[in-house]
């Protein structure tokens, strides 16, 4: 079944999920998307890569949050 994040799954061939988590959900109803959210896709290990969570951030006002490294760059 496809969803929000799809093409990001499938290209780098992640697998099949272990879980998906919904830390934030802004606005949501039964006829439309939600105005805005944040998703967490858990990936396992796969061959030589290690597990992963793949983190993606939907809508209005939803940005990641700006690594340590970035701190204080112009991120824009």
């Amino acid at each position: 079944m496809p969803y929000i994040v799809d093409t990001v799954h499938r290209s780098p061939e992640l697998g099949p999920l272990e879980k998906i988590e919904l830390p934030s959900l802004v606005q949501p109803n039964q006829s439309i998307y939600p105005l805005a959210s944040t998703l967490k896709f858990g990936c396992p290990a796969r061959s030589e890569d290690p597990a992963m969570t793949l983190s993606w951030y939907d809508g209005h006002g939803k940005t990641p949050p700006i690594p340590v490294a970035f701190a204080g760059r112009d991120t824009n």
